[in-house]
């Protein structure tokens, strides 16, 4: 979970909603980012143009129509961690843990081969997660529960706490960087109380709407496009941030890029290149 790639944020909408760290349940309470009812105008998001020409990623030829040739570009997973919506030092899932927990867990996918892809010819966009009820091993199991997790654009400048590094050694609910206090969400200051993620600057309004269903063991939700173009740019990325926000009856324990035997989280933007 340590490259650079696609943000993606899982936050509880409710406070004192139930967390998993390993097989230990802890109380997340507090308040939570209000997600927005639009999308915002751009944010800084950090280093995420790709060289003149890129047009990459994988996927396949997906059809068309008279005036253009669709084609599907996935972009992997290459970093992930969660942590509660008040834990301002701590994450509850990272480094190489096979799975990731709420209240919030946040991605970054990557277009694969790093020539980008121009945001300008997508015409839509799905997000793809397996569910991992028994948390790669964990006794007794968190099924799926029914609910809803809104989903959002965020930027990509955060750093991914590893397992050995401790607290303070990546990102969490007040810091999006490394050190004690390292650099809180927000605009480029130093981590505290004050520092939670929050719109418009760290995530925008809304893109999509994920449901979920009791005992789902694979998700995916429809994107929009303009949402994503709001903050990054009608232009070529390498990089995309999402945030997801559930309610506070929705439960889904999801396999990170490290599991070893579930399906990891994907990111597939449809495009119409110009013949």
């Amino acid at each position: 979970m340590r490259a650079l790639a696609a943000t993606l944020v899982f936050a509880s909408a409710a406070a004192g909603a139930a967390i998993v760290s390993g097989c230990d349940a802890f109380d997340a309470s507090g308040d939570t980012p209000a997600p927005p009812a639009e999308a915002g105008a751009p944010a800084d998001s950090g280093s995420n143009s790709a060289p003149d020409g890129g047009g990459g990623g994988g996927g396949g030829d997906a059809g068309g129509d008279a005036g253009c040739t669709t084609v599907e570009r996935v972009f992997d997973v290459s970093k992930d961690t969660g942590w509660a919506s008040n834990g301002c030092a701590m994450a509850n899932s990272f480094g190489d843990f096979e799975y990731l927990n709420f209240d919030m867990v946040a991605m970054t996918f990557r277009e694969p081969s790093d020539t980008g892809i121009d945001l300008a010819t997508v015409t839509a966009m799905r997000l793809e997660l397996a569910a991992d009820p028994n948390c790669s091993g964990c006794a007794g199991g968190l099924p799926t529960k029914a609910g809803n997790v809104s989903i959002h654009p965020m930027r990509i400048d955060w750093v991914e706490r590893v397992a050995v590094g401790g607290t303070y050694a990546g990102a969490d609910a007040c810091r999006r960087t490394d050190g004690n206090p390292g650099k809180g969400w927000g605009p480029d200051r130093p981590a505290g109380g004050g520092t939670m993620i929050a719109s418009p600057v760290d995530f925008d309004g809304l893109a999509g709407t994920l449901t979920l269903n009791n005992n789902d063991v694979a998700v995916k939700a429809t994107l929009d496009p303009a949402a994503f173009k709001a903050r990054f740019g009608g232009r070529t990325v390498i990089e995309i941030g999402v945030l997801l926000i559930r309610d506070s009856n929705g439960r889904i324990v999801i396999a990170s890029k490290e599991s070893k035997t579930l399906p990891k989280p994907r990111l597939i933007l449809t495009t119409c290149v110009p013949k």
